[in-house]
């Protein structure tokens, strides 16, 4: 594929991606400016997880499913989804610049069924939603190497108190309600949920449960 350089190639980008051709997360990046896409390689679903993703997601069967992704960053597993399978993907971003970033770069690849939310997931009600994502969204709190920033609050006590509270959301989601992780969530899969699918990509797990 043609790599990405000038704007009129995100069309390119986009017809690639809704249409199954293998796209490089080095092309996809260039959607984000510098400031953003150095985070890509450790903050950023890769594009194949996040087609991937998508696909356990969203079943077949009901294909006008709401995903919401916890802690989306630029929101590239959200833009991924939207275009792989039109369904509706919410990304929730505690960090203003990074959401600001994802809506950005869903603008310039028309992925229309994206919306990017710059707020705390877990004040959330995760009820509404068919699906959740989570790429190991509070591991940044264990290692200070992974530091975004120092805009967040950061740290183990932190991490702990955010997995509770996961917990808790995940235990008011509905019945039927899909969950994918990539390289976990910082926790054992709580009970409530059976596995249905594990697979290794990319280096990582990725892990589907259903809620009972």
């Amino acid at each position: 594929m043609e790599e990405l350089r000038r704007p009129e190639l995100f069309d390119v980008l986009r017809e690639a991606l809704r249409t199954g051709v293998e796209v490089s997360d080095d092309v996809f990046d260039r959607v984000y400016p510098d400031a953003v896409s150095y985070l890509s390689g450790t903050h950023f679903t890769p594009v194949a997880v996040a087609r991937r993703a998508a696909e356990l997601l969203v079943s077949r069967r009901h294909p006008a499913a709401t995903v919401l992704d916890v802690g989306a960053g630029g929101g590239k597993a959200c833009i991924v989804g939207s275009l792989v399978t039109g369904a509706e993907f919410v990304g929730v971003e505690q960090r203003r610049w990074l959401a600001a970033a994802a809506e950005q770069a869903a603008s310039l690849l028309r992925a229309d069924t994206t919306r990017f939310l710059a707020c705390d997931a877990l004040e959330l009600d995760w009820s509404p939603f068919d699906g959740i994502y989570m790429f190991n969204p509070f591991y940044e709190n264990t290692d200070p190497k992974t530091w975004i920033d120092r805009e967040l609050p950061l740290g183990p006590a932190l991490h702990a108190r955010s997995i509770a509270r996961t917990r808790e959301r995940l235990a008011g989601t509905r019945r039927g309600t899909r969950v994918v992780t990539y390289h976990g969530f910082g926790a054992p899969r709580p009970e409530g949920f059976r596995a249905t699918h594990r697979e290794m990509i990319a280096g990582g797990a990725l892990e589907l449960w259903v809620r009972d």
